[in-house]
């Protein structure tokens, strides 16, 4: 019979068996550290892209808003001047009626309508829409976004 060459066979585990190092439960803090990592990484994509969904939202009102409110023209003013002049009475009064008919009421937390010089002198509409954004597990802040429009009398090519 040849003798058997290789490491020792592991002495036998029986119910009173423990092991000599004291390393227990490492695996389940790491797993737990990794698992809170994953966790934060997840909620940062979603609330991030959340975020950003909520910015091009925000900046699609505001322009459209702007665009509303930049057709109520004074047609007393543009009769006596020649040139297209926004009534800002009108134009926030429109803007608000975009905004009902839209429903977007309820998700705007709030507008701001700003007469604003045009390129020519001429009064455009500056709005300011702040939205709040969905939010999965991170805390975060509203999103704002402005867009300006102004009336112009028809279309030049250059």
């Amino acid at each position: 019979m040849k003798a058997r060459r290789g490491p020792p066979a592991a002495p036998a585990r029986g119910p009173g068996f423990a092991p000599p190092s004291g390393d227990d439960g490492a695996v389940s803090a790491m797993v737990s550290v990794l698992a809170l990592a994953v966790l934060l990484s997840v909620a940062l994509v979603v609330d991030g892209g959340r975020r950003l969904g909520a910015l091009s939202e925000a900046r699609d009102i505001a322009d459209n808003a702007a665009r509303r409110g930049s057709q109520s023209i004074d047609l007393e003013a543009w009769r006596a001047t020649g040139r297209p002049v926004v009534d800002p009475v009108r134009a926030q009064a429109s803007i608000a009626d975009f905004m009902v008919r839209s429903g977007l009421d309820d998700r705007v937390r709030s507008w701001v309508v700003v007469p604003t010089p045009g390129p020519d002198g001429d009064i455009g509409v500056t709005v300011e829409v702040t939205i709040e954004p969905d939010r999965f597990l991170l805390p975060a802040g509203p999103v704002s976004a402005v867009e300006t429009a102004t009336a112009l009398d028809g279309v030049t090519v250059p």
